[in-house]
This record gives structure tokens, sequence and C-alpha cells, in this order.
């Protein structure tokens, strides 16, 4: 026989569309996802090295410049170059002490390159002007306080200069003010030996950069990686061509790698993601498939013990998911079972009681008439007839009620709804049932208002629901007492009780008489005109309770809306007297 796939376990409809769509999601990843995720991280490592090394060189060149200006506009001042030619110290010193600024460097020179003047402190020893050609051009010069970067102008005289100005920034100081942010880092070479740098190691001192590698003339930044205390950088190395292209200055930009995600961190996540993440959801799926189904093994199991006539059978699930819900609804539908499977049961006892007591006494009665002896019987043949023709209409009153609650459980019985004026009713249902109360010889007393509103019923069925009361009545009650019917406007309806002096009915008793939920029949039959009373009187949108104490009687009360409330009479279904 060939297998469907709906034909499977639960579990395994659920593990193996999951299980596909994972390989296939890795398969994905693995064959289109990573390389595009490669080449972005590739692309931005580019893109974040390109634009800090830019803004590293456009920075450094506008530095340059700065000096220069500097340089040039102290150079050309006349009173500078008056004091140079009278040899003036202490006025040069004067001149460049209000021209520092933020310079780390200001220094005048004589034409032989001894210093003259020092405005911003004595950075360049008188060997160092070597290194700068003295016409404008910046240069790297070495110092006791560091590399400085600077700029040397000619102090203009006839013939060959007199002297030289010079001005210049520490590029330890000048790096740590050009960082384009506090992750990226910069640095300075000189045929390939650093001269500055900003690397710092986590109690604040420097750290030495990292050597540039190779740089072939022409060809542009060469990039690669490093690594520094531990972490690893993206770099780019370019030359410095405001410094000219012969000073043999490099400037180094480095990028943390952990800023740009590079491409051997996405490739190492990606495999790893499409390796284990799958694992993991199959694992999980697979545990949440079996416990689902386990759950659902015990409900379908109950269930089939329920359809084996087990009715108080019930599912131990008490989540409030689809499967709970289910397992509430079964145990629900079983509840319902066993009630009416133990309402059956009592019918089906009450009914053949109500039955076989009055088949019996037929039966007697019958076999009297049919002795064929001759002999003169005790019982008159008139009696005997009248006891036939009395548990005939007993047992047909009792089919009726069956019929009519049948009907009424079915939910077929269709009321005859109208406006009802309760005195005439009364009056009719107290005239009926006098032959029945002069045989216990009971006496019946109305106790009615002069007017009452109409209520809204079924005529026929509201004088059912007296008759019963008062057979009731009767037939629980002592020869010789006295049944009173009295009526009341209650406001938005119509209450109508029925009161006996009999023993009265035990507590117990009367709640399950009067329950809403139990169907109150009893071994000797009693209850079913109540049973009758209760769902007629739902019917109609009323209510029905009692009141009994011990040797004081008992009263029955129903409750009908008046024409037109179309509201629900609610209250207490029964009261017990103490």
């Amino acid at each position: 026989m060939k297998t469907r796939f709906f034909d499977l376990p639960l579990r395994f409809q659920i593990v193996i569309p999951f299980s596909l769509l994972i390989v296939l999601t890795a398969v994905v990843v693995v064959g289109f996802a990573l390389p595009l995720a490669k080449k972005a991280a590739s692309e931005n490592v580019d893109l974040r090295l390109d634009s800090a090394r830019s803004l590293f060189l456009l920075h450094l060149d506008h530095e340059t410049d700065r000096l220069r200006d500097s340089a040039l506009a102290l150079s050309e001042r006349p009173d500078l170059a008056a004091a140079l030619a009278a040899n003036d110290g202490a006025a040069l010193s004067h001149i460049l002490a209000n021209g520092a600024g933020s310079l780390d460097a200001l220094q005048v020179l004589a034409a032989d390159g001894r210093t003259l003047a020092v405005g911003a402190g004595r950075v360049l020893s008188d060997g160092d002007f070597a290194g700068l050609s003295g016409d404008g051009t910046a240069g790297i010069v070495s110092s006791q306080g560091g590399a400085v970067l600077a700029v040397a102008a000619p102090v203009p005289s006839t013939g060959s200069p007199r002297g030289y100005v010079v001005a210049g920034r520490l590029l330890e100081r000048l790096l740590t003010e050009l960082k384009p942010s506090t992750s990226v880092e910069l640095a300075l070479y000189r045929d390939g030996s650093l001269l500055a740098g900003t690397f710092s190691n986590l109690h604040g001192q420097s750290t030495v950069a990292p050597p540039p590698p190779p740089q072939p003339a022409g060809d542009g930044p060469v990039k690669g990686g490093s690594a520094v205390n531990g972490r690893a950088y993206a770099a780019a190395y370019d030359v410095v061509d405001s410094l000219g292209t012969e000073s043999g200055v490099t400037a180094a930009v480095f990028v943390p790698r952990s800023d740009v995600w590079p491409s051997d961190m996405v490739l190492g996540a990606g495999i790893a993601a499409a390796l284990i993440v799958p694992l993991v959801l199959l694992v999980l799926g697979f545990a949440t498939a079996r416990a689902i189904a386990s759950r659902l093994e015990r409900v379908v199991s109950v269930i089939g013990r329920i359809g084996a006539g087990d009715f108080g059978q019930r599912v131990d699930i008490d989540s409030a998911d689809e499967v709970g819900r289910l397992a509430q609804g079964v145990n629900s539908m079983a509840a319902r079972l066993q009630d009416a499977e133990a309402g059956k049961a009592e019918f089906l006892a009450m009914a053949s009681h109500e039955i076989q007591t009055p088949l019996t006494l037929i039966h007697n009665a019958t076999e009297i008439l049919l002795d064929e002896t001759g002999k003169p019987t005790e019982v008159p043949r008139q009696e005997l007839l009248r006891v036939i023709a009395r548990n005939i209409d007993r047992m047909s009153r009792r089919v009726s009620d069956l019929l009519d609650l049948a009907r009424m459980e079915a939910g077929n019985l269709t009321l005859r709804r109208r406006a009802i004026d309760l005195r005439p009713l009364i009056m009719e249902v107290a005239d009926s049932v006098q032959p029945m109360l002069e045989g216990k010889e009971q006496e019946l007393s109305l106790a009615l208002p002069s007017r009452l509103p109409p209520v809204n019923g079924d005529p026929d069925r509201v004088q059912q629901v007296l008759l019963n009361l008062i057979a009731n009545a009767s037939r629980h009650t002592p020869e010789k007492t006295h049944i009173t019917v009295r009526a009341k406007n209650e406001g938005e309806s119509v209450s109508v009780a029925v009161e006996d002096d009999g023993p009265g009915i035990p507590g117990e008793r009367l709640e399950r008489l009067l329950d809403g939920g139990r169907r109150p029949f009893a071994r000797d039959g009693h209850g079913l005109g109540l049973v009758i009373v209760r769902r007629l009187v739902d019917l109609h949108g009323g209510r029905v309770w009692a009141t009994s104490a011990p040797g004081e009687g008992t009263v029955f009360t129903f409750a009908l809306p008046r024409n037109g409330n179309g509201k629900k009479v609610t209250g207490n279904e029964n009261t017990v007297g103490g």
C-alpha cells in the first residue's frame, strides 16, 4: 500500500518540509548571500579607507598652508627686517612672541643658520635648518621634542637674504588634531621609519605603528592589514605630495576591521550560520513537533475511550493553545454525554414507574372482572371500572407529559404567545381541579387582586404550569388540607404562588427539584410535573422558585414577564426555609 504524505505521523509532516526549507536556505546563503556580503564588505573597507586617507591628506595640506602663511606674514614685516638688520635680538623676540599663536615652533635664523630669536619654544637647533630649503617649501625637521612639520620663509633684503623665519608644528600633536574619528589612527613615515603616530595602549602611552610595506612609485595608495595591541586594522599608505615626492614621507591611515565588518569575518559568520543555525532549528522543530504530537495522541486516546462508552474519561491538558482548547472541548463533550446518559437512565426509571403503576392497577381490576368463578366480589363492578378509567386517564396524562418533555428537550415545542389576563385563567383552573380536591376533602382558595397587568405567554401552557403545581400540592399533602393560589404584580413581571399547609419538603430535596442543571426524577415518580413546569416557565422567559420549612408547608412560585416587557425575569431559583 502506497503511503501518502498526510498519512505520516504529524511530527514527520512538520519536520520534512521544515528540513527542506532549511537546506534550501543554507544553499542560498552559501551560494549567493555570502559572496555578495564579501563583496559589500570589501567595498565598505575601501570606502572607509579612501575617505579617511583623503581627509588626512587634505587637512595636512591645509596645515602646511597655514604654516607657510604664518612664516611669510612675519618675514614681510618691516619691523622684523629692521631688527634683523640691527641684529637686535630683544626686538626680534618681542615680535615673535606676539605672532606665535598656536605654533609649536617659531624662530628667526641668520643667513648662516644661527638662531637669533625664539618665539614659541626652542624646538629647532641651529643645525636643523639644513633640512629646509628656505623658499617656503614644507619639510620634516627633527628636534628634541619630536619630529616637526616646518616651513622657512626668507626675510627680504637687497642682495641675498639676511635671514629666515621658521614656523612649525609638532607632528604628534598635529596628527591627534587631524584624526577624522576616535577609532581611526594616523601615522607618518620617512624612508620606512616612523616619524609620528596616534596609536596608544590602554595606559595612554604611545605604541609604535607597524612599518609600511614597500610602495611602488606612481601606483597610488597601497592597502593592507595590520594588527596593533591585538586589534586588527585595515590600512592604506600613500606618499605625501605636499612635502615633495623626493622627501620620502609616507602617510598611513588605519581603520579597525570591527568597524567595517571585513570580508573574512563575514565569511566566517556566514559559514557558521549556514551550518549551526539549520542544525539548531532542525532539533527545535523536531522537539516541538514531537511535543505537539504527544499531546494530540493523548486527546485522540481519550476520544477513543469516550466513543467506546466510557464517558468519565477526561483529557489532562490545561494549556491555552489550540491543543488545550481542543482538550477543553473534548472534556465538555464528555461531561454533557455523561450527564445525558445519567438523565436517560433516570428518565427511563421514572417513565417505567409512572406507567407500571397504573398498568398494574388496570391489570388487577381486569382480572377480577374476568373471573369466571361466579363468586360475588367484595368490590362492585362499577368501582372496578372507575379504577380502570382513572388509571387509564393517569397513564394518558403521564404519556402526554413525557411527550411534552421530549419535545421541550429537543426544542420542538412551539408557544402561541399573546397577552393573557391571569385572573380568569386562574379561576378556570381552580374550577377544573375541584373534583380532584374533593376526593381528598381538600379546600382551594384564591387570593387575587382586583386587577392584574397582562402577561405575555401561551394560555394553554400557563394553565398546564398552574395545574401541575396545584396537582403536586394536592398529591403531596394529607387529606383535609388547604391550598391557596395567590397572584401579585411585581413591576416588570407578575408572580403566581401555590401555597399548601402540608409537611413541607426537606431542603436537599427541594434544591434538587428546582436545580436547572439536573433532572429531578425521584424513584416514586414525583418530580416530572415540576420538570415540565420549570421548562415551560423558562421558555416564557420567567423563573420558578420555592420556599419550604419542615411542618409549615411549601410555596411554589412562578413569575412571567408582563406583556411588552421583553425582558427575561431573573432571580434565585429556589429558597429553602429553615
